[in-house]
C-alpha cells in the first residue's frame, strides 16, 4: 500500500511559496514570515527542484509567476486556507470571520480607516484586514475578499457597485489642462 501524500512538499516551503506568489517578492514574504531573504530564496529553489518546474521568472525589476507557477499558487493558497480554518474549526475559538479589502492607499486613509472603528462596533464579529496597494486584485491568487478601485468599469468577469454618487466621483478640473 502507498504512504498517503506521497508527493506532497514541505508544509514550510508551501507557505513561503504563497507568501512569495502572493507578494511577487522574496524580501516582502521574508519580512511577512519573519525570516531572511535567502531563507526564502532557499525553500522557493527547494520546492522548484522537488517539483521539477519553476515557479517564478526572476525578471530585472523583480519577479512573476510562471504558468506553472500561477496555476500551483491558487491550488496551494486554497489548500493553506482551507488547513487554516479547519484548525481554527477544531481550536473551536468561535473563529471571528475575516473581510480581507484590497484598497489604495489613498483611499484607506482618508476614508475607510477612520470608519473602522464604528464598523466593528456594528460588526464585532468581523475583523478587517487592509491590503494598501495601488496593483489591481487578482482574486484567483490573492487572499483578497473585496477589492475598492477608483473608476467606472466595467471590469470583465467582476462585479461592480458605485460607492459614491456621480458628482462626488468626478472632480472639476482647474486650472486649464
Amino acid at each position: 500500500m502507498d504512504a498517503p501524500f506521497r508527493h506532497l512538499p514541505s508544509l514550510a516551503a508551501l507557505r513561503v511559496f504563497e507568501a512569495a506568489g502572493r507578494h511577487l517578492s522574496f524580501t516582502n514574504a521574508a519580512v511577512e514570515l519573519c525570516v531572511t531573504t535567502s531563507a526564502v530564496s532557499r525553500q522557493i529553489r527547494a520546492l522548484e527542484q522537488e517539483i521539477g518546474r519553476s515557479l517564478f521568472a526572476r525578471q530585472p525589476r523583480g519577479l512573476a509567476l510562471t504558468k506553472a507557477g500561477a496555476t500551483y499558487l491558487t491550488r496551494v493558497a486554497d489548500a493553506l486556507r482551507r488547513l487554516d480554518d479547519a484548525s481554527a474549526a477544531l481550536r473551536g475559538t468561535g473563529r471571528r470571520r475575516q473581510l480581507r479589502l484590497s484598497v489604495l492607499a489613498s483611499f484607506a486613509g482618508n476614508w475607510l480607516v477612520p470608519r473602522l472603528p464604528e464598523f466593528e462596533r456594528r460588526h464585532p464579529g468581523i475583523d478587517v484586514a487592509l491590503e494598501a496597494t495601488t496593483r489591481y486584485a487578482d482574486f484567483a491568487r490573492d487572499p483578497v475578499d473585496l477589492a475598492i478601485r477608483f473608476g467606472t468599469g466595467p471590469w470583465e468577469g467582476l462585479a461592480s457597485e458605485p460607492l459614491f454618487p456621480p458628482w462626488l466621483r468626478r472632480r472639476p478640473r482647474r486650472g486649464g489642462l
